[in-house]
């Protein structure tokens, strides 16, 4: 009977990540000054059209297939202030490794989680750009 009830709970919970965290996440980003222009590319198409800072954007790691072979670039410009380019980055939602422990069926967890695109998560959800002005140079 425990065998049983362990091999049920195993199949319940095979998907850690897909269940107990999200796939879409919301990026804040802000700018000093306020009021910049932002794109979202990737390489170098546009991801995500233009916004005005202070701006937000969605990210579906499991809609989004662009997402799974690399960065984004976050490019800010505003009149009389330099371009100013961020990368933005996935990481591995740690919520995934807790597959590990449903052995001997981890694998299966681990499968529907990439399929869904819960393994990945962004680095950082919130982006404070400071813009430099045209004609000043740091040292």
């Amino acid at each position: 009977m425990i065998k049983i009830l362990l091999l049920f709970l195993s199949v319940c919970f095979l998907n850690c990540a897909t269940i107990f965290s999200k796939r879409i996440y919301t990026i804040k980003v802000e700018s000093i000054p306020q009021g910049a222009n932002l794109t979202v590319y990737k390489k170098d198409r546009i991801f995500k059209n233009e916004q005005v800072t202070p701006a937000e954007f969605q990210v579906d790691f499991g809609n989004d297939m662009e997402m799974l072979d690399g960065q984004l670039t976050l490019r800010l410009t505003k009149e009389g202030y330099k371009k100013k380019e961020v990368k933005f980055y996935k990481t591995v939602n740690t919520t995934t490794f807790w597959n590990a422990l449903l052995l001997p069926f981890w694998f299966i967890g681990v499968l529907i989680d990439a399929g869904t695109g819960a393994i990945w998560k962004p680095e950082q959800d919130y982006y404070n750009v400071e813009l430099e002005k045209e004609g000043n140079s740091k040292s």
